[in-house]
C-alpha cells in the first residue's frame, strides 16, 4: 500500500492539477453564454486555471491555511481533503482578521473566493467525494478603522529612532538594510527583496521601484534627507564589497547568498527593537515592516499637505 500524501501536498497535486497553460477560456464562455457548452465543460470553465499568478497565489494560500492548523495543532486532525469543512476556514478567517493579516473588505473577499475556487477544484479533481468549504462559512467582521490604523502604525519618534539606530550603528547589509529601505521609503518587504544596485540613480538621488505590487513599476526622488543619505550608504555598501550593477541589493554578505524570505527582514527589525530596548512598547501590537511604511506613508502624507498650503 502506498504511503498516504499529506494535507498540503492533496491540496498543491490538486491545484497543479487544474492548471492548464494557455487554456482557452475565451471560447469556453461564449459556448457557455449561447448555452451550448456541456455540462464538464462548465466545470473546467469555473475550475481551470491558466494563469501561474494565479496559481501561486492559491499555492501561497494554501501554504498559509495549512501553517495556521499547524499553528493551532488541529493539523493531526485531518488526514483527507474531505475532511475539511467551512468551520476550520472561518476559524482561519477569523483568525487572520484578529492577527492583523486581513485590513480590508477587499482582502477578505479575495479569501473567500479563493477557498471557493478550492473547493470547486477538489471537486473537479475527486468527483466521487463531497467538498464542503463555503456552506455556512462564516465571514468575520473588521474592527473600526481608526483603531485599527492605531495598530498598524509606528509613533512618529520610534520611526526615526529606528532608522538613526541602523545609521548610527552602520548595520548597512542583510535584513537591517531591508529594514531601513522600507522605512526610508515606504517600500514593501516583497519590492525590498527585489532591488537590485543598478535600480538606484546615485546622481539624480532616486530608487527605481521596478517589480511593485500588482507587477507595476514606479520611480521614487529623495524628499527627506534621510533618504539621500541612504542612498550614498548604498553606494558605499556596493563600492565595499564589489557588487555588480545586476546583485540584489539585500545580500546576505557572510553566507554568500541572496536574501528571498520576507520573514528574515521582519527579525532584523524586532532584533533592532530589541538592541533599542522599545520593544515593550508595542508587545501586544503587530510587529511588522510593514508598519513602517504605513508611518512614512502618513508622514509623506503631511509634509505634502503643508506644501500644498
Amino acid at each position: 500500500m502506498s504511503k498516504r500524501a499529506s494535507l498540503k501536498f492533496q491540496f498543491h497535486s490538486v491545484i497543479n492539477k487544474c492548471f492548464v497553460p494557455k487554456f482557452d477560456r475565451h471560447s469556453l464562455k461564449i459556448k457557455i453564454n449561447n448555452k451550448t457548452a456541456t455540462l464538464r465543460e462548465v466545470e473546467q470553465y469555473n475550475t481551470i486555471i491558466a494563469s501561474y499568478k494565479r496559481k501561486d497565489n492559491l499555492h501561497n494560500f494554501v501554504n498559509n491555511f495549512i501553517n495556521y492548523l499547524l499553528f493551532t495543532d488541529q493539523y493531526k486532525n485531518y488526514k483527507y481533503l474531505y475532511e475539511l469543512n467551512s468551520e476550520i476556514f472561518s476559524e482561519f478567517l477569523k483568525y487572520k482578521v484578529e492577527s492583523g493579516a486581513v485590513q480590508s473588505k477587499y482582502t477578505i473577499k479575495e479569501y473567500v473566493s479563493v477557498i471557493r475556487r478550492l473547493e470547486r477544484m477538489c471537486s473537479y479533481v475527486f468527483p466521487s467525494h463531497s467538498f464542503n468549504f463555503t456552506k455556512g462559512l462564516v465571514v468575520p467582521e473588521l474592527p473600526e478603522r481608526e483603531h485599527w490604523i492605531k495598530e498598524a502604525r509606528f509613533s512618529v519618534e520610534d520611526y526615526k529612532a529606528i532608522i538613526q539606530y541602523i545609521l548610527n550603528n552602520r548595520m548597512l547589509r542583510g535584513a537591517p538594510l531591508g529594514v531601513l529601505l522600507c522605512a526610508c521609503f515606504g517600500l514593501r518587504v516583497s519590492e525590498v527583496l527585489e532591488l537590485r544596485f543598478c535600480d538606484v540613480d546615485y546622481v539624480n538621488k532616486k530608487l527605481h521601484v521596478p517589480r511593485g505590487k500588482g507587477g507595476g513599476s514606479r520611480v521614487l526622488p529623495c524628499v527627506f534627507s534621510f533618504q539621500s543619505q541612504l542612498i550614498d550608504f548604498i553606494k558605499e555598501h556596493q563600492n565595499k564589497y564589489g557588487f555588480s550593477d545586476k546583485t540584489q541589493i539585500i545580500y546576505d554578505v557572510q553566507r554568500n547568498r541572496k536574501i528571498t524570505n520576507p520573514q528574515n527582514v521582519n527579525d532584523a527589525l524586532k532584533s533592532v527593537m530589541r538592541d533599542m530596548g522599545i520593544i515593550h512598547k508595542i508587545k501586544d501590537r503587530r510587529i511588522s515592516v510593514h508598519a513602517l511604511r504605513k508611518t512614512f506613508l502618513s508622514i509623506l502624507y503631511v509634509k505634502t499637505l503643508k506644501e500644498k498650503k
